[in-house]
């Protein structure tokens, strides 16, 4: 058993050589066969993941809900609406909810804000 190769695939003198999670080599290829069924699944919830991050089509003002969280980090939704309309939203909204109302909007609200007892933030805030 190697060591050094963990959930890989090695080519050398002995041939072409699987490796699972723990570094044990498999030799069945029912379970060579298992092995790039459960990594092309892993490399593919990787990347849906990563794409969902850029999915997301937002009104311009759940846009600039966005932008206002990833500026001052975590607010009161009374903040963010009075800083709202400072930048020229004059809506009767009273809540941070009505500018996500799309399909896209209602998946980012429910996905990535994260209400905490009247304050708001984004779950990945890579604050500037």
């Amino acid at each position: 058993m190697a060591k050094y190769h963990k959930n890989s695939m090695v080519i050398d003198e002995k041939g072409v050589r699987y490796f699972d999670e723990d570094g044990y080599e498999l030799k069945n290829p029912d379970a060579v066969k298992e092995w790039n069924r459960l990594n092309s699944e892993i490399d593919k919830q990787k990347w849906l993941k990563e794409q969902a991050l850029y999915d997301y089509k937002l009104s311009r003002w759940g846009q600039e809900v966005v932008n206002i969280l990833q500026e001052n980090g975590q607010m009161k939704n009374v903040d963010i609406i009075v800083e709202l309309r400072n930048r020229g939203c004059n809506t009767s909204a009273t809540h941070i909810r009505a500018f996500f109302k799309s399909n896209d909007g209602m998946r980012f609200y429910k996905e990535e804000l994260v209400g905490n007892q009247g304050y708001w933030s984004l779950k990945n805030n890579q604050r500037r």
